[in-house]
């Protein structure tokens, strides 16, 4: 594919002087500039200006088709461009006898009769284009009426007054370029203008094709690889992207709107992002495909992979996956949440210290089910957190976790992963992982879940002044993190000390608990040491391989 590449710098009139009327498309994310992106780019060209420099706002990509060529498609750069629309509107009502702001800001039809907008936003997630089109109805009485509506007693804007940043930024314009005026006059205004549309410049990168679809294709592969090289944009975008252009007829891109929007909706309904999700997303791909190695980043694997489902699938199947997951990681979700033994060990795969777990958690619902057969899911997690929990906070456990995952997809039985000999002195030192071995001593002796559980120390710092006598010639901080000082709750911890715990933790459901503060008024040096010594037992029998006794 010929790319048909042009890329000049050009100055912002020789920019937005065009007959063009630029089009945000519809895959692209929601305008999202804020105060503070603003201010810069504000502050930024005042800057150059007063030191007499040019400056240089970056490159944008332009999709431009032979049929329409007067409709370039904003690829990358759409926040820049909004942006700059808006402080040109602002400019254009206190500026009002400037006629080139006119231009800047509108396009007229080829016969001259009828005006538009400058910029057109297709995004179908958020009302951009209402917004666009109100602001750019405004007047001089319309800004300030809005200003007034805006500032808050100290006479600052507020963000959140209205229900766009296109409007709110717009404000923000209007009251910098304002306050020029009245400090400098509106002369200095106009002499800015000149150098604001002479001096300042950005670099077009345009791709065209004889249809809309070529021109995207080509101006698509151009943005994935200025952004694989380090831009910050978030690989959503990209895959959003990727999976537009697969969209072919206009009945197809309608279709994939919608299924998109649902799956971004659901994604912050379960409090997730689009990225996490195609993150866990690639663990079921890399199991179907038996691939164990290293991961590759989110955008290498989606964009440049032979295996990757937006290279060999169509979007619709791509979407129903997506959502497959997220129905998924929301069963998971429900499950730990109900008082079973199932809740339990799920739980204790969201207590270990990194993520790896849960991706072979939910590859193996993304085939199996999570309940289709619950004593078979249960061997399973009780396998997994045999295996990562062994062997301590690591990341290493990643590549037997893969291995894990492959193995479901093709069938084969998970390994318990039993030790074949396991010395108590293990559990001595059990670093970022005390808390969850903490949970699976309890889990191990009572296998419901506790909905809600916390974690608490019987003794801690608070507790050192009290201690009794049989504390003395032990280093009570040495002990402090010894596994019979955790206990599992089923309420919020108290950052008291024992004595006032017991009074409080006294209404607990769990029995063990309650027993234990009943018949320990004090914690002595040896009940910490009985306590741990038995915990640890439980754990030992828990990891040792049977067959060995």
């Amino acid at each position: 594919m010929a790319l048909s590449l042009t890329a000049e710098q050009k100055s912002l009139m020789t920019l937005f002087t065009t007959r063009d009327k630029y089009i945000i498309p519809s895959y692209q994310r929601p305008y999202s500039w804020e105060y503070e992106h603003c201010l810069k780019m504000y502050s930024d060209i005042i800057d150059a200006y007063n030191g007499k420099n040019d400056y240089f706002l970056g490159n944008i990509i332009i999709s431009r088709s032979n049929r329409d060529a007067n409709r370039p498609q904003i690829v990358d750069g759409q926040q820049r461009i909004i942006t700059l629309w808006l402080a040109f509107k602002a400019l254009s009502v206190i500026l009002d006898e400037v006629p080139v702001l006119d231009e800047i800001t509108t396009v007229r039809s080829w016969d001259g009769k009828n005006k538009e907008v400058k910029v057109q936003s297709l995004i179908f997630e958020t009302d951009d284009d209402t917004y666009i089109r109100e602001v750019a109805g405004y007047s001089d009485a319309d800004f300030q009426n809005k200003l007034t509506q805006a500032r808050n007693r100290q006479g600052d804007i507020r963000a959140n007054k209205f229900k766009s940043n296109i409007i709110t930024n717009s404000l923000y314009f209007y009251s910098w370029f304002s306050d020029y005026a009245k400090q400098y006059g509106k002369d200095a205004v106009t002499n800015f203008l000149q150098y604001f549309l002479e001096q300042v410049s950005l670099l077009p990168i345009e791709l065209t094709g004889n249809s809309q679809k070529d021109a995207d294709d080509k101006a698509l592969t151009i943005f994935e690889t200025i952004n694989n090289r380090g831009r910050d944009l978030q690989d959503a975008d990209i895959f959003k992207a990727k999976l537009y252009g697969k969209a072919i007829t206009e009945d197809d891109q309608k279709e994939f709107i919608g299924l998109w929007v649902e799956f971004k909706n659901t994604c912050e309904q379960q409090n997730l992002s689009i990225d996490d999700t195609f993150r866990f997303y690639s663990h079921t791909v890399r199991g179907e495909k038996g691939i164990t190695g290293a991961e590759k980043s989110l955008r290498d694997f989606f964009i440049e992979d032979s295996h990757s489902p937006l290279n060999q699938k169509g979007y619709t199947e791509v979407m129903q996956d997506l959502m497959h997951i997220l129905e998924v990681l929301r069963d998971i979700w429900a499950e730990m949440n109900k008082k079973t033994e199932l809740a339990s060990w799920i739980q204790l795969i969201y207590a270990y210290s990194n993520i790896y777990p849960l991706y072979a958690l939910v590859a193996y619902t993304y085939k199996y089910g999570i309940k289709s057969n619950e004593t078979q899911t249960i061997e399973f997690l009780k396998s997994l957190v045999r295996y990562c929990y062994f062997q301590g906070s690591t990341t290493m456990v990643k590549f037997e976790v893969y291995n894990i995952i492959r193995q479901l997809y093709i069938s084969l039985p998970i390994k318990p992963y039993y030790q074949k000999s396991v010395d108590d002195n293990y559990f001595n030192y059990l670093g970022r992982l005390k808390y969850g071995y903490a949970l699976l001593a309890h889990y191990l002796q009572s296998p419901t879940a506790i909905t809600n559980y916390s974690i608490d120390k019987l003794l801690t710092s608070k507790d050192y002044k009290q201690l009794d006598s049989t504390w003395t010639g032990h280093d009570f901080y040495e002990h402090v993190d010894d596994l019979g000082n955790f206990i599992v709750l089923d309420c919020g911890k108290k950052n008291k000390t024992y004595s006032e715990k017991r009074r409080y933790y006294g209404n607990t459901g769990i029995k063990q608990v309650r027993d234990y503060l009943v018949t320990h008024p004090v914690v002595t040096y040896e009940d910490l040491v009985v306590r741990t010594s038995e915990l640890k037992q439980v754990l030992n029998s828990f990891f040792k391989d049977p067959q060995n006794d």
